[in-house]
């Protein structure tokens, strides 16, 4: 005897049958993702439309300028620093300044530029005022003259050194002064030398004195130069 199934009794046919995965196989964590809303980037209006870095001018990267500053371009990046006008050099006050560095070394109490005559020229340091530095000044003058006499003349007196209980002092040749230095005192800078001197305790390092010594002689020089440099330059009126 033969068994007839219903129509409706029959099985599916293979090719529409679906495989359900179990849901084991999918873990919570990866559900949560999957129907997270996903979070586009809002850009602030005020800060304006990004441009295209291709299209923007050649720029160099100026130092304090943090990211995200607008830079500079190249063409506009300047040197700013000291002036190169000679005529607004004045010797005096370079003088001044160069004896008031010279006075603010540690254990360093008073400086002087004072003539081979024995006159003052130019003084700073905390104790060093006019009657001081004028006493100081005949002072040098007489030792610096005494050392240049102990070989006949001969040779170039480089350095003095006066050594006491309380105090050093140095003495050193320093050329001829500038122009208007000399003529403050009443001497003609063509024929007047200046003598160097500073006035130190016991406590001073000589080498340090010495070296600072020798590099104002020296920038007083360059000053010396500037200064003929702007004598010689023509006037401008045709003569």
């Amino acid at each position: 005897m033969s068994v007839r199934r219903l129509p409706s009794q029959r099985p599916p046919p293979s090719h529409s049958r679906r495989r359900i995965r179990p849901s084991s196989a999918i873990s919570p964590r990866a559900c949560i993702a999957r129907n997270r809303p996903r979070k586009t980037a809002k850009r602030d209006p005020r800060r304006g439309a990004r441009a295209d870095p291709r299209s923007a001018p050649h720029t160099s990267f100026v130092p304090g300028f943090a990211p995200g500053h607008q830079s500079v371009p190249r063409t506009e990046i300047r040197r700013i620093g000291m002036t190169t006008d000679s005529k607004a050099v004045q010797p005096d006050v370079v003088v001044d300044e160069l004896l008031n560095d010279l006075a603010q070394l540690p254990d360093v109490t008073g400086v002087l530029l004072g003539s081979q005559d024995g006159l003052r020229l130019a003084h700073a340091g905390p104790s060093m005022d006019g009657t001081m530095a004028d006493r100081l000044a005949a002072v040098i003058n007489g030792l610096y003259s005494i050392a240049h006499g102990v070989d006949d003349g001969e040779g170039r007196v480089e350095q003095v050194l006066i050594r006491k209980s309380s105090f050093l002092l140095f003495i050193m040749s320093a050329g001829s002064p500038p122009s208007v230095v000399a003529r403050k005192a009443g001497r003609d800078p063509k024929k007047v030398e200046s003598v160097l001197g500073v006035l130190t305790n016991t406590r001073a390092d000589e080498g340090a004195v010495g070296f600072a010594m020798v590099d104002l002689i020296k920038r007083m020089g360059e000053l010396l130069a500037t200064e003929a440099r702007v004598g010689e330059a023509p006037s401008g009126d045709g003569q």
